[in-house]
């Protein structure tokens, strides 16, 4: 009809004629949960370098150390699983390598806290999309197979910043491990030698294990066999004898009977150390942080293992409690044939 007015078409932005339109702001599933991961990636890592510089520092127990790594390894197993975005995951791991080091700005040289955060940044981005590569090619995910790539380069990365962050301390008995954490690691390793040599106690007084480990030596030996019981003991106090006279020329000090051998065992390895360092100069730091470095991945594989395992209790840990799931989706793949 002719005198019928056409609807006015509601233009937006003019709220003071039409009321505008409310747009509702969904965030993305698991935003708040993604943001504790990576809080928690970053304090995990933070809390590793901080237990290290302890370690240096104060004499901290290398247990509450490899406690730092397991939580460590276990974040960085859940970053490879669940972040999505490269340049969320690029950020996380620059974020977990400069708390990895920043503890270390008042006790070393900033050169040296800088060298060390980007190497641990180039390790930690090598291992994270080297694993987040496997986890995309994969149908299914086998836990161990996607994360072995990252824990492993964390392992890298830990290991290279206690390395360069420990070289430049290394002087007199800081060359090497305190006393009372290179007794921890004799203990244990005298405990394994046992069952192959049970008549020499590893543990105790220089004087039963000196006595011990020259009758274990001379036991097989026919000449020692045909001496006469006095000649016997005088041969075993004299070999007794070359062995503490071995450790007074390379250490300056003459072992007692009463001194314990962890005691004794560290005091040589750390005059061993000393003397070539003395001897070879620069040459020696190179070679001592290789040595360091191969000595310490290949122990270091067995933390590896034991990290992967913690990882997978708290990967299914925290898909019983519902903090994740696991959804089959179906994926179109391309494949090169002939």
């Amino acid at each position: 009809m002719a005198g019928t007015m056409k609807p006015t078409v509601p233009v937006p932005g003019q709220n003071l004629i039409n009321q505008a339109r409310s747009v509702n702001f969904t965030r993305p599933p698991g935003f708040w949960k993604s943001i504790v991961l990576d809080l928690l990636s970053v304090f995990s890592a933070l809390f590793l370098g901080y237990s290290y510089l302890q370690y240096l520092a104060r004499g901290f127990s290398p247990w509450y150390l490899f406690g730092a790594f397991l939580a460590f390894s276990a974040c960085s197993a859940l970053q490879v699983l669940l972040t999505k975005g490269a340049m969320r995951l690029t950020l996380v791991i620059f974020s977990e390598a400069v708390a990895l080091v920043v503890c270390f700005v008042f006790y070393t040289d900033l050169q040296i806290v800088f060298i060390a955060g980007v190497v641990a940044f180039l390790a930690l981005l090598w291992g994270y999309f080297a694993s987040r590569l496997e986890a995309q090619n994969e149908l299914e995910i086998r836990f161990f197979k996607v994360t072995r790539n990252v824990l492993g380069k964390v392992m890298t990365a830990v290991l290279l910043v206690m390395i360069i962050v420990y070289v430049p301390q290394a002087q007199g008995d800081r060359i090497f491990v305190s006393r009372e954490n290179f007794k921890v690691f004799f203990d244990w390793t005298a405990g394994l030698l046992n069952p192959f040599y049970p008549s020499i106690p590893f543990t105790g007084s220089f004087g039963n294990f000196s006595e011990s480990f020259a009758k274990a030596g001379l036991a097989d030996n026919p000449s020692f066999k045909a001496l006469t019981a006095v000649q016997q003991s005088t041969a075993l106090e004299q070999a007794a004898a070359e062995l503490s006279g071995t450790v007074a020329r390379a250490t300056g000090i003459t072992p007692t009977q009463n001194d314990q051998v962890s005691d004794v065992a560290y005091d040589y390895t750390i005059a061993s150390l000393m003397n070539m360092k003395n001897k070879f100069s620069t040459q020696f730091i190179i070679i001592w942080i290789i040595l360091l470095f191969l000595t310490l991945r290949v122990v270091g594989i067995v933390f590896v293992w034991i990290a992967e395992c913690a990882s997978l209790v708290v990967y299914e840990i925290l898909i019983l409690a519902g903090f994740m799931r696991i959804d089959g989706i179906p994926q179109t793949k391309e494949q090169v044939v002939y």
